[in-house]
């Protein structure tokens, strides 16, 4: 009984120990550049994922908009073929009425929700991998430059 008392201590003891070694390394400068590259690039990643679908969704939105517009037009241009009496002018202007309710909503979807020209299957994305990771690389720092203009301020 007296041995196994003496294992689990040294047991404790050796945990204890591992532990103090792998904060000590944690916390060693070697340490934090590590947590600092995993942060960059876990939050590259992460942030790729997040925005993905906030980038692509305007571009859904305009396709179908295009796609609205495209039926319409051609529901006026079929009308136009089966009326013997068709009016040239009065088609221009519902064609032009058509354009012009189009022309509206993409330039409302550019100011105000984001779209940015391309297409729903465009490769090029605004938030790349290396895009997600600069913006992370800016955040470390723009903390760390808020933190270290507190600190010459005295204010901690």
């Amino acid at each position: 009984m007296g041995s196994s008392r003496l294992r689990q201590s040294s047991l404790e003891e050796r945990y204890r120990k591992c532990l103090r070694i792998s904060l000590t390394f944690l916390f060693s400068q070697v340490g934090l550049i590590g947590l600092v590259v995993a942060y960059s690039a876990v939050g590259a990643v992460l942030f790729e994922w997040l925005e993905a679908d906030q980038e692509i969704e305007p571009r859904r939105k305009i396709l179908q908009i295009r796609l609205d517009c495209l039926d319409d037009l051609n529901r006026l241009n079929r009308q136009r073929q089966f009326d013997n009496n068709s009016n040239d002018e009065l088609w221009a202007i519902n064609a032009g009425a058509l354009l012009k309710a189009f022309e509206t909503q993409v330039v409302k979807a550019t100011k105000v929700e984001g779209y940015d020209g391309k297409e729903v299957d465009d490769a090029e994305r605004q938030w790349s991998v290396s895009g997600s990771l600069l913006y992370s690389i800016t955040v470390i720092t723009t903390i760390g430059q808020l933190i270290s203009s507190i600190l010459k301020l005295n204010l901690i």
